[in-house]
């Protein structure tokens, strides 16, 4: 019997240009997945290092976060947690490291929140409150022997030994008879025993990183009367009379107004290298 169906015609099937969704959607998907995947890791990290809040570093950190806000910050906060890192020891890496846990980000652009004096002063109250042997391996400065802490107490400066004075935290010349003018920063040499004057809480490292200065307001005399003046002094070449603010007011300003402190010749302080 004839077979009457008809050849069927072979048909071949070519593949037709992708589209460039073809190429995108795969790489929403993965990429989806990566920031989400991410997202949960640090949600879990953060999780994890909350878990260990009875840890002095992490509550540490804790404290340091919450002492920004957008309704207001509160310095203060931030300083109490300085004080508390020093009394306790906790090593600032340590900090810095729950702080990153937390999901907090890099504590030490955080603290940018702080103005540059207040920064400077958190970092003061974590090294000159702490015992020598204490170390840290964070951002703060060269540590000083001396223990001052000017948000709660009135300090004042008054040497130790014959000192310079200078108009900068350099050392730049002797300052003697030889000096030429502007090729010397110092402006005055106390004897010891002199009251300086009252300390801002800034402390600063020369360039060369081997002496440490604080600075003070000093009084600058001329024919007219007084200015007060920001100046610095080697830190190992004081001592510090200080008054806390709550409970010794009245004794702070007794020694303000009876004490004869430095003065500083304007002339010097004009001609001196700044």
């Amino acid at each position: 019997m004839a077979n009457n169906t008809p050849p069927q015609p072979f048909i071949v099937q070519t593949a037709g240009k992708r589209s460039v969704m073809d190429y995108v959607f795969p790489v929403i998907i993965i990429g989806g997945g990566l920031y989400f995947g991410n997202k949960a890791w640090v949600k879990y990290k953060a999780g994890k290092e909350a878990g260990k809040l009875d840890t002095p570093a992490t509550q540490a950190a804790s404290k340091i976060y919450s002492a920004k806000h957008w309704y207001g910050d509160n310095p203060q906060i931030a300083f109490d947690t300085a004080r508390e890192i020093a009394l306790k020891k906790i090593p600032w890496k340590d900090v810095s490291d729950s702080f990153k846990n937390l999901s907090y980000g890099n504590i030490d652009e955080y603290l940018n929140f702080l103005s540059p004096e207040e920064k400077v002063q958190f970092f003061n109250i974590i090294n000159l409150t702490q015992d020598e042997d204490t170390k840290f391996t964070g951002k703060p400065p060269a540590k000083s022997s001396l223990k001052y802490d000017v948000i709660n107490n009135y300090c004042y400066a008054v040497t130790t030994k014959s000192t310079n004075i200078r108009k900068s935290p350099e050392i730049i010349g002797n300052g003697g008879i030889t000096s030429l003018v502007g090729s010397s920063n110092i402006i005055a040499v106390p004897e010891i025993n002199k009251p300086l004057g009252l300390m801002t809480g800034i402390y600063k490292l020369s360039k060369d990183g081997k002496t440490g200065f604080i600075e003070f307001y000093g009084q600058v005399w001329d024919s007219k009367g007084m200015q007060l003046k920001k100046v610095w002094v080697a830190a190992s070449n004081i001592k510090i009379t200080q008054f806390p603010k709550k409970t010794m007011e009245v004794q702070a300003k007794s020694y303000l107004k009876g004490t004869p402190f430095l003065r500083i010749d304007s002339l010097k302080y004009n001609l001196a290298n700044s």
